[in-house]
């Protein structure tokens, strides 16, 4: 496996080159002459991540780990050979123990490659293997990059499980790629600031985490983050239905009527308005006029509230056991791998 390095030179030249992961971490243990990495995290401290007007930023190296590249006429990196790396940063360390407890969180996984300190001190790169489900990578670039983006939406949301961090897409600057932009998208093309860890996690006998292809991208927006939400399901009052448990209602929307039964209803009149006044909707909080009736009264449905019981009565028992199958499942694949 080879990783490849980019750079602009003073002549705005795309230069690339490869090294073994090995002569990478042996590159990263020290800083160069110049002591680049050492003064860029001065400057880093006292700013936020938006680094594009650091005055080395131009020539900075930035490291590719998905795949080995080569350059084309145009200047932009083509997939030589897939490497099988998901490179996934974290910032925003709530750890105590900073980057290094970072490092030490994400060990426990077998399928944890490498673990650096990123350019700016502040961060964690974490570099994870994986492949399809027979065992194979890609030999096409979009095959690769496609895999790569299922790979993402399968593997982020256990690293994140374990990390006291929020995960960040993409790297701090724009690629040096001629046709690059700032990218907060999972891609074959993410890549990482040259960096600075004399002390790194590897693990060259990182076990592959096999990859669904047949996974749903396009309901990744549904997805809850496990460290806002916790790891869990998704419980809906939602019918699945086109028509079923549907009301329409007075102004000829469709609601799910089991919306009622967990937030309950008003007291309801039949008849002609006698009066009205403005309040605000229990449902979208908008200011909205209300009517008073004159006629019998229509009764109205209690709250029953079925979810907030449930997630009071269950929520830390489910993600209790979640966990701890993960970390079941987790330790019987190092043990096969000989790791534990």
């Amino acid at each position: 496996m080879k990783i490849t390095i980019v750079h602009n030179d003073n002549k705005k030249q795309l230069l690339v080159s490869t090294k073994t992961m090995e002569k990478l971490l042996e590159r990263i243990a020290k800083d160069d002459s110049k002591q680049s990495v050492t003064r860029f995290r001065d400057y880093a401290a006292y700013i936020d991540e938006d680094y594009r007007f650091y005055k080395d930023m131009p020539t900075w190296m930035h490291i590719y780990p998905a795949a080995e590249f080569a350059k084309d006429e145009n200047s932009n990196l083509k997939m030589k050979v897939c490497n099988g790396i998901l490179l996934l940063k974290f910032n925003n360390i709530t750890d105590p123990d900073g980057t290094e407890g970072v490092k030490r969180s994400v060990a426990i996984l077998p399928s944890t490659f490498a673990a650096l300190e990123s350019a700016d001190g502040k961060s964690v790169i974490v570099l994870v293997k994986f492949t399809n489900q027979n065992d194979k990578l890609p030999t096409s670039e979009p095959e690769a990059e496609q895999l790569y983006r299922i790979a993402y939406q399968q593997i982020h949301p256990i690293y994140q499980a374990v990390v006291k961090a929020s995960l960040t897409i993409g790297a701090q600057v724009a690629s040096v790629e001629a046709s690059s932009a700032m990218s907060n998208e999972p891609s074959l093309h993410n890549s990482f600031m040259m960096t600075l860890d004399a002390h790194p996690y590897y693990n060259a006998k990182a076990v592959a985490m096999r990859i669904d292809c047949h996974y749903r991208t396009e309901d990744t927006d549904q997805q809850a983050d496990p460290e806002a939400k916790g790891m869990g399901f998704m419980v809906s009052v939602k019918p699945h239905g086109r028509h079923k448990g549907i009301h329409l209602n007075r102004q000829g929307k469709e609601k799910p009527v089991l919306m009622w039964a967990e937030d309950g209803t008003r007291e309801r009149r039949a008849g002609r308005r006698i009066s009205s006044f403005f309040g605000k909707s229990r449902f979208t909080g908008k200011k909205i006029r209300q009517y008073l009736r004159g006629g019998p009264r229509r009764g109205k449905m209690k709250r029953y509230a079925y979810l907030a019981k449930t997630e009071q009565q269950t929520a830390g028992s489910v993600e209790t056991n979640l966990f701890n199958s993960l970390q079941s499942n987790i330790e019987k694949a190092a043990r096969k791998q000989g790791l534990l």
